[in-house]
């Protein structure tokens, strides 16, 4: 039998700076956003976890998607080269900044706009308010 051995692994994040820790039970394979800002870093290129993106620029959480099986997800916005991508909620992430990110991207459909034509992914509006929270909150 194979023993695998996970590494604890660290990142400070470029927004933020704070300190974050890829803990075992957090929801998601890939930890590349910090849990407190929800920013993310451009690492991944074809597939999540690869990490073979040239760019390595700041990716500013911008709006919440919905994946396939209905689970709300994070949608990021490099700042350098304008690519769009996708991140699954951890359970650690700070739901409040999520719902912040939701709010401001209700007030934006100019850049709904744009995500949805360079994406397949349909932006959450208001009417995805009350399944937002009850994901986030239970309520």
């Amino acid at each position: 039998m194979i023993n695998f051995l996970r590494i604890l692994l660290m990142f400070l994040c470029d927004n933020c700076k704070k300190k974050v820790k890829e803990s075992g039970n957090i929801g998601t394979l890939h930890r590349n956003h910090c849990p407190y800002c929800l920013f993310s870093k451009h690492l991944d290129d074809k597939k999540p976890g690869d990490r073979e993106s040239k760019c390595h620029g700041k990716m500013e959480p911008i709006a919440l998607a919905y994946k396939k099986d209905g689970e709300i997800m994070l949608v990021h916005k490099c700042e350098v080269c304008a690519d769009i991508s996708t991140n699954r909620i951890s359970a650690d992430d700070n739901e409040e900044e999520i719902l912040n990110v939701f709010n401001k991207s209700i007030l934006n459909n100019e850049q709904e706009r744009f995500i949805q034509a360079k994406s397949n992914l349909r932006i959450l509006g208001k009417e995805d308010e009350t399944e937002v929270r009850k994901q986030l909150f239970g309520i």
